[in-house]
């Protein structure tokens, strides 16, 4: 629901800067009672100071606690309380002769900071105009005389309370504003803490960046090698996706290899200054103001997040630390997500050879099968088993053999596609899953692997050259060998052992076998 310009949002903010007010209003009510008790009048005039003075304690007391409540919940009373107030004024410059110089102007001053800061903007303006009205109007009605305010100081006192109600207006939109700031901030911390996935970081961004900055295009970047990735990229209203800026050579590489935070008023011409060239992504617009931070922590560097203007001077000093506490908080977030996800990483991997363990190449396998009954194309298996192992770690030690299972678990995944499956399957044996490869590609995969084992490099302790090991390989083919993977990967083993039974060194079966079996492929379709 929206607020008024004109009339706080924020009723406790408004309770605590109108305290002062109400200080002084019950300041000058007392003077008022004061003055009828001590001063020697007749007893009419006592009784109408003691009154006035007491009335205008009550309503000090009660305009900021109830009416200016009831007021918000009933516009209709808002004319009713500056028809108070006015008539409050007029009252004082009427009795101001039996009482003391300028309790009238001073009064309408207190007025006019209470109206503009308990009630708002425009009730402040019509309180004036109304009080004016009723100087020139009371006296003609009541028949009375009122103290005489000469022109100058109208004109002074006009000019006085626009100046108050403009202060306090501009003042509590100051105040609201940074509230506002301070509220994103916390609603973004608060649901951060509940968060690891990267992807919620980045919308919790986007939509604190979007209720808080003035910013035409932002994006937030996570570094890879030598490239940003643009995770989040938004400009003028579109967001954009698959989008990658160079480290070097640009505001957010800057950023990110200093670890520093930049605030660019005058971008163009300021780029100069920096040594780098203006690059234009998204829309076929020129950023005139820019600022970025590092999302880091002490240990890593994770990336950058920039917001930027097609405005100069669109941001300042506290714009720039809003954007650092966003940073500051996405990056607690993201550095948990990175430790999350190694945690999980490592839950899945063979803790030696940073392959998959027994376990989840089981779960990864059975999945791809399903897939590939589903998509009617071939996975190949292969299994493997380093020749004479035992020797290695009898002969030269188990670290030795360590390192030669390490080996060959890079030497596996070099010679295989990142969508392929490599595990361990126990001991020295280790087993590949090969989706959409047929027989006679996964023959071909086996032969470079077994020839680049045998050219691997291996060292005893005393770092002298050993002879490298050989392995033995099986390969079974799905679904045209077996539809059911249990039976695949048994026929892999079998004929892994039978290559170890003719000589080891070798793959079985031999790449003729294929030719005779017919491969599926994927469908057009899919």
């Amino acid at each position: 629901m929206m607020t008024s310009d004109n009339q706080s949002s924020n009723p406790l903010l408004s309770r605590q800067i109108g305290l002062p007010v109400l200080v002084i209003g019950l300041a000058l009510s007392g003077c008022l009672v004061g003055i009828g008790i001590l001063t020697d009048l007749e007893s009419t005039h006592r009784a109408m100071f003691i009154t006035t003075g007491l009335v205008g304690m009550l309503y000090s007391l009660a305009l900021p606690t109830v009416l200016i409540a009831l007021a918000r919940r009933h516009n209709a009373l808002w004319l009713g309380l500056i028809l108070i107030n006015s008539l409050m004024v007029n009252w004082l410059l009427i009795i101001e002769p039996f009482s003391f110089k300028g309790i009238g102007l001073t009064a309408c001053l207190i007025l006019t900071l209470a109206s503009a800061v308990l009630m708002g903007r425009w009730q402040s303006y019509t309180f004036m105009v109304l009080t004016m009205l009723m100087y020139r109007v009371l006296p003609l009605i009541l028949h009375t005389g009122i103290s005489p305010v000469s022109t100058g100081i109208q004109i002074a006192l006009v000019g006085i309370s626009i100046g108050i109600t403009e202060t306090i207006y501009l003042m509590q939109k100051r105040i609201e504003h940074d509230f506002q700031r301070l509220k994103v901030v916390n609603q973004m911390t608060r649901s951060l803490a509940y968060s690891i996935e990267t992807s919620q970081v980045m919308s919790l961004m986007s939509g604190a960046i979007q209720a808080v900055l003035d910013a035409d295009t932002y994006f937030i970047g996570l570094v890879q090698d030598d490239h940003i990735n643009l995770k989040l990229f938004y400009d003028d209203g579109e967001f954009f996706s698959n989008m990658s800026i160079d480290r070097e050579g640009t505001l957010g590489g800057w950023v990110v290899n200093r670890r520093r935070s930049l605030l660019l008023t005058d971008a163009p011409n300021q780029l100069k200054d920096l040594g780098l060239d203006g690059k234009i992504i998204g829309k076929p617009h020129v950023s005139l103001s820019w600022m970025g931070t590092p999302l880091q922590t002490p240990d890593h560097v994770f990336g950058v997040v920039a917001v930027a203007s097609y405005k100069r001077n669109a941001f300042n000093n506290s714009d720039l630390e809003l954007l650092e506490n966003f940073a500051q908080q996405a990056s607690i977030t993201l550095d948990n997500a990175y430790h999350h996800a190694e945690v999980e990483e490592q839950s899945t991997q063979d803790s030696l050879t940073r392959v998959l363990n027994h376990s989840n190449f089981l779960k990864h396998f059975l999945k791809e099968t399903e897939k590939a009954a589903q998509h009617h194309y071939p996975l190949s298996v292969i299994m493997l088993d380093v020749d004479h192992f035992k020797k290695y770690n009898d002969n030269y030690g188990h670290l030795v053999g360590d390192q030669v299972l390490v080996g060959l678990s890079e030497l596996v995944r070099r010679y295989t596609k990142s969508s392929d499956l490599v595990g361990r399957w126990g001991g020295e044996e280790f087993i590949i899953a090969l989706p959409q490869t047929s027989g006679i590609q996964a023959n071909l995969v086996a032969e470079r692997i077994r020839k680049a084992i045998n050219r691997m490099e291996v060292f005893d302790r005393e770092n002298n050259h050993i002879p490298p090991p050989t392995v033995s390989q099986g390969i079974a083919l799905f679904p045209q060998e077996s539809d059911r993977p249990e039976t695949l990967l048994d026929m892999a083993d079998k004929r892994m052992l039978l290559a170890k039974n003719r000589g080891r060194d070798q793959i079985e079966p031999p790449a003729e076998h294929w030719h005779g079996i017919q491969p599926h492929y994927i469908n057009s379709s899919n």
